[in-house]
């Protein structure tokens, strides 16, 4: 999960619970994953059971996340900038963590 540094601190409550909610999904991916399949059927009625199948098998291993470190971004900006990307050019937002200062 990412977010404002502001928005993290004014809302430490509200950021607990989320991590809260991400931990129990995470026990239920790992240890009910046909639990949160026929969860994601109910949400979405429409969609047939070879489609849904089709989807939770290729992205049901990118829900299985571990807290971002500072290493994971240094890691992530380093792609971005060996990519070509002006990273420096980035904008500055209210309460942004700056790498670069």
């Amino acid at each position: 999960m990412q977010m404002m540094r502001d928005t993290a601190e004014a809302n430490r409550d509200l950021v607990a619970k989320l991590n809260d909610g991400l931990a129990e999904f995470q026990v239920a991916l790992n240890e009910r994953p046909e639990a949160v399949r026929n969860a994601l059927a109910k949400l979405y009625p429409d969609l047939d059971a070879a489609t849904l199948d089709l989807l939770f098998k290729a992205e049901a291993p990118g829900w299985k996340t571990r807290p971002l470190t500072a290493q994971d971004m240094d890691r992530e900006i380093a792609f971005v900038k060996a990519n070509g990307v002006p990273f420096e050019t980035a904008p500055e937002f209210p309460g942004q963590v700056s790498p670069l200062k």
